[in-house]
């Protein structure tokens, strides 16, 4: 049993024998293989609603489309969320700042 990395040294021509073994069908479609409700999440919605959304459907990443005009914006990814909430001062830093400037 080789390891993928292994397996492509061999030849970099196998990339497609790898990714589509005997027996698929050559001429398949990504519409063939896509879950019909699209997951998206619009520029002005809260981060946590992403997460959520990625958190319950088990995915790494959602669309951000501004819907008026049906046009991405971006994806945001499991990573951006927690970078992003690794930058949230915590509630007991917050109580001590309200208290310094109280």
């Amino acid at each position: 049993f080789l390891k993928h990395s292994e397996y492509f040294k061999q030849s970099s021509s196998k990339t497609r024998e790898y990714l589509l073994p005997k027996g698929t069908a050559e001429n398949k479609k990504v519409s063939d293989i896509i879950k019909y409700e699209i997951l998206v999440v619009e520029p002005d919605d809260d981060l946590a609603t992403a997460a959520d959304l990625m958190s319950k459907n088990n995915i790494s990443g959602v669309p951000v489309v501004v819907i008026r005009n049906n046009k991405l914006d971006g994806i945001v990814t499991k990573a951006d969320v927690v970078k992003a909430f690794s930058q949230v001062v915590t509630h007991s830093k917050l109580l001590e700042n309200y208290k310094t400037f109280r």
